[in-house]
């Protein structure tokens, strides 16, 4: 996860350090797509760094959004972060034809 030091109004708005937070799948995966539901960060499909196949698992990072805003903004109080076991797998999608993005879409009072 990428955290950014400095506001959206300043001209560094792009500085930052990268905070790991676990690995998405065994062997890297590029090209997925993030989405955040019920505080839950998940990651889908992308290709595997080895083999360059789709990777059609989806995951959810085991943490929340407090626990995410602990490790940014007070590393030293954060709960230990088990990083081979911060994901877990909670679905498959099926096989991409092209590019896929993901969005969450709130749910809506009828």
């Amino acid at each position: 996860a990428f955290k950014f030091s400095a506001g959206p109004e300043d001209d560094d708005w792009h500085r930052g350090v990268w905070v790991a937070i676990g690995c998405a799948s065994r062997t890297g995966r590029i090209g997925c797509d993030l989405g955040v539901v019920h505080d839950r960060l998940y990651v889908s499909g992308g290709v595997d760094e080895a083999t360059h196949q789709f990777d059609a698992s989806v995951v959810r990072w085991r943490y929340t959004y407090p626990h995410l805003e602990t490790l940014f903004f007070r590393p030293s109080t954060a709960p230990s972060l088990d990083e081979q076991d911060a994901f877990r797998e909670v679905g498959t999608l099926p096989r991409a034809m092209h590019a896929h993005s993901s969005i969450t879409v709130p749910l809506m009072p009828r």
